[in-house]
């Protein structure tokens, strides 16, 4: 499945980008003067906002800080959440689950031993070496073993210029819990949907070279990042963690190889839902490549992936 746009369809001016995560903050409430500022270009017209990230990351931690928003987790309220957006990430997604999800809850004690011993697990079977995570998730889904991961409570990195200097645990702050939550069941959402699911997982990408799971790696990110938008706008507090994010995968501050795909992939979902694309049919896309070397953009999939047949008939077709 190749799917071809030309370039111009793609684009999407800067400034329109970050004005739309301004305004997100703005809608939420938030004192946008301190988070950014708008320059002038020699002309007099206002370049894009320069976004000031620290401050945003001081806004976000002074939000955990309200402890009369925190919730106590078991799983009855674990539950009572996933009721309540599981269906939601249905709709913006545009596609039901539709094979088995089991979302645990884990003593933060062995939290980060219980998803190192999954990933090593998973990481056997594709035959690829394994580094143990030293600082876990707030959430974490675990396809090969079709489970979302999640502490009891949340915990916290503390950071300093010499890196990670501790961790912190307390009750999760409400929306905190609700965003990731929400991030995880987009992910599931995105692998079942790619049949990327269970023993299928290592069946897909087992034979696929490491750059082109990177790529669907960097793909799923960016669907994310939409499903995010699309949510803010019922959950208003969800925006200064989603432009938080924003910032950290779809437009990183560096002129490399890496971020600058990860931008066009992000304008390229972008264009496929100006054209009534469901963030469902554009996953079965892995990866965009496209300018500065050609005038055109182009979503493809790998040959070789045995979903390939029934991938490229979602994409035209939708609901199968």
């Amino acid at each position: 499945m190749i799917v071809t746009l030309p370039y111009e369809e793609v684009h999407l001016p800067m400034e329109t980008i970050l004005e739309e995560q301004m305004q997100a903050l703005k809608r939420a409430g938030f004192d946008t003067a301190k988070f950014g500022y708008t320059g002038v270009r020699r002309d007099n017209s206002p370049t894009a906002y320069t976004f000031k990230l620290t401050d945003l990351a001081q806004a976000r931690q002074d939000a955990w800080g309200d402890t009369s928003k925190h919730i106590d987790l078991d799983d009855r309220v674990l539950q009572e959440k996933v009721g309540i957006l599981k269906p939601y990430v249905e709709l913006l997604f545009g596609k039901p689950f539709d094979k088995p999800l089991d979302i645990r809850l884990v003593p933060s004690a062995q939290y980060l031993k219980e998803i190192n011993k999954r990933a090593k697990s998973l990481y056997n079977k594709l035959q690829a070496p394994y580094s143990p995570l030293q600082n876990p998730p707030a959430s974490s889904l675990h396809t090969h073993s079709q489970e979302i991961l999640i502490s009891d409570k949340a915990i916290f990195n503390v950071e300093t210029d010499k890196g990670i200097a501790s961790r912190t645990e307390q009750l999760w702050p409400e929306h905190w819990l609700e965003y990731n939550l929400f991030n995880s069941l987009a992910d599931a959402a995105f692998r079942q949907a790619r049949q990327e699911w269970g023993e299928d997982y290592v069946k897909i990408f087992k034979p696929l070279p490491s750059q082109w799971a990177f790529g669907v790696q960097m793909m799923r990110e960016t669907v994310n990042q939409r499903m995010q938008e699309k949510a803010y706008a019922a959950n208003p507090i969800w925006a200064i963690d989603c432009v938080l994010d924003f910032f950290s995968t779809v437009c990183q501050n560096k002129n490399t190889m890496e971020a600058n795909v990860r931008l066009l992939q992000y304008r390229f979902v972008r264009a496929l839902e100006r054209k009534g694309k469901t963030l469902a049919q554009i996953s079965m896309i892995d990866m965009a490549i496209g300018p500065p070397m050609i005038s055109f953009v182009t979503g493809t999939q790998h040959p070789d992936n045995p979903f390939f047949g029934k991938k490229a008939a979602f994409y035209e077709n939708g609901a199968r």
